[in-house]
């Protein structure tokens, strides 16, 4: 059983969640954004070239989003003391 202490600087998980995610977020989406070669080799010659583009972008800021919920979720998990 997972037991909330109350000399915990962060009573809740919504207030812990809140301070942590920009933290892990912002990292994430640029180490993913910088590391794919389509984004930084694009030559936007086309049409299609700026939708998957826009795409690629929208998809990597979706998979840092959930990528930075499930590691704040288990560190919060694996913090907090078990009965």
């Amino acid at each position: 059983m997972i037991s909330k202490t109350k000399d915990s600087i962060y009573p809740n998980f919504n207030n812990y969640f809140k301070k942590l995610f920009p933290f892990i977020f912002i990292p994430t989406l640029l180490v993913s954004l910088f590391s794919d070669s389509y984004i930084t080799n694009n030559p936007f010659e086309e049409l299609e070239d700026y939708g998957s583009f826009l795409f690629v972008i929208l998809f990597s800021l979706l998979m840092a989003t959930i990528l930075s919920s499930v590691i704040i979720s288990l560190i919060w998990t694996f913090t907090k003391k078990v009965d």
